[in-house]
């Protein structure tokens, strides 16, 4: 399967749109070949580290648990590590987090916290009895956690609901891509 490189604007973002079926062009992929993502728009935050800006509803990753939440980061994708400034590699994990369907992908996300951390947050990371740990990222306490996502196709209407619920206030859409 041909991927499209990453189209570059003026701005300088990153304008990618995966993990979305476009009409049509599924009849001429095998199914057995076809990859979907997990549902999460992601963005890059001024280090150039992904973060995560949304979770398309009743897509994969809103399934998994612990629940992933705005602002959390991406350390690492099936126990490999992505590096802190993600640029110049976004096509790479692109490829990384797209799979067969109902293939599981293992992210390692990372989510600042109080100190001392709240029983609505701690309640939050140990849902369906996850394992986390609290560190420093900078001068940021993170609690680090493990997430399985189960991916399977994201519905274009579930996309576009999550894009009117997210409204206008997004200042630069170019530096957000969804897979």
């Amino acid at each position: 399967a041909m991927s499209m490189p990453p189209r570059r604007n003026d701005r300088g973002g990153i304008d990618v749109l995966l993990g979305l079926r476009q009409i049509g062009k599924e009849d001429l992929i095998d199914p057995d070949e076809r990859r979907v993502g997990c549902g999460i728009v992601w963005g890059l935050d001024e280090k150039g580290s992904m973060v995560v800006r949304g979770v398309v509803p009743r897509g994969p990753a809103s399934q998994a648990t612990p629940t992933i939440l705005m602002g959390d980061l991406l350390l690492s994708i099936d126990g490999e590590e992505v590096p802190e400034d993600c640029r110049p590699v976004v096509s790479v994990i692109a490829q990384k987090l797209l799979g067969k369907e109902d293939s599981i992908v293992t992210l390692g996300l990372c989510r600042p916290v109080s100190v001392p951390i709240l029983p609505s947050e701690l309640a939050m990371l140990t849902e369906g009895s996850a394992d986390y740990f609290l560190g420093m990222l900078g001068n940021v306490t993170c609690a680090t956690f493990h997430v399985e996502i189960h991916r399977f196709p994201v519905q274009r209407n579930d996309v576009d609901e999550w894009a009117r619920e997210e409204g206008t206030h997004v200042v630069d859409r170019s530096k957000r891509f969804m897979f």
